[in-house]
């Protein structure tokens, strides 16, 4: 019978054994003078206790690094948490609208100034020589007043958007910085 498998069986015979579920290992080791050993450990705690004879004690600090591990896998849960939080901000869906409806009325506006444009040319090739100064001046007048309507669209949608913006680049850069300091708190948990 293999080591491993007396171990097998002492577990299976002893009820201390069977009560938790529990990780167990087993090395074999060659000492110098060439004499085999074995040796036995159990992870966590078996039967409530830490020591238990027979078996290879816990590593020292164990404590410790159990500790560290949990503030640190506390610390990475609300980084991930505040991530979401970040992502999820009112102000980026806010943001998406105003610029979806402002996209539309500049759409809706160039098709309008389009038409317009093409009925002022069309004005002019009938007039030919016929035009008047007058109506050269109202037809430059419509196409400023044209461009006056788009340049205030366009100032409006920046006044607009803009404020939101800026909380939304603040986020996105703390969604940065808060990745990096989650992966600087994954290596050292790795670690």
């Amino acid at each position: 019978m293999t080591e491993i498998e007396g171990l097998m069986q002492q577990l299976q015979q002893n009820e201390i054994y069977s009560r938790e579920g529990k990780m167990y290992g087993i090395l074999l080791v060659e000492l110098p003078n060439g004499e085999q050993r074995v040796i036995k450990a159990f992870s966590g705690l078996l039967n409530s206790c830490s020591v238990v004879e027979g078996w290879v004690t816990p590593i020292p600090g164990r404590e410790d690094i159990a500790l560290a591990e949990t503030r640190t896998l506390a610390n990475l849960a609300a980084i991930k948490q505040e991530i979401i939080t970040l992502k999820q901000l009112p102000e980026r869906e806010e943001y998406e609208i105003l610029f979806a409806e402002f996209q539309q009325q500049l759409q809706i506006m160039s098709l309008q100034h389009s038409r317009s444009k093409r009925e002022r040319q069309e004005k002019r090739q009938q007039l030919g020589e016929n035009i008047t100064i007058e109506t050269i001046a109202q037809l430059e007048a419509e196409s400023r007043q044209q461009g006056i309507e788009r340049k205030y669209l366009k100032r409006r949608q920046n006044e607009v958007l803009q404020h939101l913006q800026q909380i939304i680049n603040a986020a996105d850069t703390k969604i940065r910085e808060l990745k990096q300091q989650r992966r600087e708190l994954s290596r050292q948990l790795q670690t």
